[in-house]
């Protein structure tokens, strides 16, 4: 029955790991970046800065949105739904984790690029 269940959802497993993975690993590198970068600097784009403290403190809360899918993907597998199929838990679990790749990526170019902010000076 396991091994079954294993091999029939192998690429939500698969998915879900990917997703996870990029959250947790996105939110602890802007958490940290924000930072040191944040206490460094007292003018910043009020916008940007809004969502990069939200992913400082709540980002971990954004592995609701894979659990989500992982649950919405295979109530729908198991349904007579005709567009409920292994090609649209994949494309849906791509779309998903490019979507997170992109907003991680540019939470950190945010990070960087707040004004006066080229680096860490040492001295």
């Amino acid at each position: 029955m396991l091994a079954e269940f294993r091999y029939e959802h192998r690429a939500q497993c698969v998915l879900v790991t990917l997703h996870c993975a990029l959250i947790l690993g996105g939110t602890l590198l802007v958490g940290a970046m924000t930072k040191v970068m944040l206490d460094q600097v007292t003018i910043a784009p009020r916008s940007s800065v809004a969502v990069l403290q939200f992913v400082r403190y709540f980002g971990l809360s954004l592995l609701a949105m894979p659990l989500s899918w992982t649950i919405l993907t295979l109530v729908a597998e198991r349904s007579d739904l005709w567009w409920a199929t292994r090609r649209f838990t994949i494309a849906t679990g791509a779309l998903l984790l490019a979507a997170l790749a992109i907003f991680y990526f540019w939470a950190v170019q945010a990070v960087v690029a707040i004004p006066g902010m080229s680096g860490i000076d040492c001295c």
